[in-house]
Order: structure tokens, then sequence, then C-alpha cells
């Protein structure tokens, strides 16, 4: 008997194959974007610069405690906005607009750039955590 006779005569046996599809696929798909992610901090770590950025604007990100913030920074007088996701933001939200932050990026591409906010931020890159952002520490109970 074939596989999808089998599977129409077992609902238990669809479930579990679905199932284990299913599975199969999240996990692929969360390995490519951190793939992704990687490959992104390593081209920035090929020729690093740093400016400085400021919050635009952030709103709830995909779970309750995280945000995805909105920033803008200027490259050789060209202005960048760009998004990003911070799990670990969203007790600092009311005073993000309130201070300039660190953006990282690579000389030779511009566009690849990123705004560093909380301390593994800056881990992520092997960067020294600046003591001007010791403020977002202290929020962070850190």
């Amino acid at each position: 008997m074939n596989l999808s006779r089998r599977l129409n005569k077992s609902p238990r046996l669809f479930t579990l194959t679905f199932s284990v599809v299913i599975i199969t696929l999240l996990i692929l798909y969360m390995m490519s974007g951190e793939k992704d992610h990687r490959d992104f901090v390593n081209k920035i770590k090929e020729a690093p610069l740093f400016t400085y950025g400021f919050v635009l604007r952030y709103s709830n990100y995909k779970v309750k405690y995280a945000l995805m913030i909105d920033y803008q920074t200027t490259i050789e007088t060209t202005f960048y906005s760009d998004h990003r996701g911070c799990g670990q933001c969203f007790n600092l939200a009311p005073q993000l607009f309130t201070h300039p932050f660190p953006v990282i990026y690579n000389k030779n591409d511009k566009s690849l750039h990123r705004i560093l906010i909380v301390p593994d931020d800056f881990k992520e890159f092997g960067i020294p955590y600046p003591d001007s952002l010791n403020w977002v520490r202290e929020i962070l109970g850190e």
C-alpha cells in the first residue's frame, strides 16, 4: 500500500507525519535566519567604522516584551534609515528617544549598518560596552 493510502486510513499517522514535516521546516527556517544574521554581522566586522544614530520610533515586535526599533543615522553626509528587533529594549522604551546610540557599519558597504543599544549588541561585534551607555545597564539591571 502506498504512503498516501496509509495516511488517509490512519489519522494518527497523518497527524504525526504532518507534525514532523512542519517542525522540520520551522527548524530549517530558523537556521537560515540565524545564518543570514551571522553573515550580516561578519560582513560588518570585515571593515567596521562607527557613527551615531537616533531612534525615530518603536513598536511592539512579534512578542509582547520585544520592540521593533526604527532608527536613522548619517554616514558621510548620507542619511540611512533601518529597523531592528530588540528583545531587551522593552524597559528602555521611553528613554530610547533621548539619547544617541553608536551605529556600526561596513566602510566598504555603508548599507550594512546596525544600531547598538544593549550589552549583547556590543558582545556580538566583540566591542567593549561604552561608559556613555551605563544608564542602559542600570535600567536592564546588569
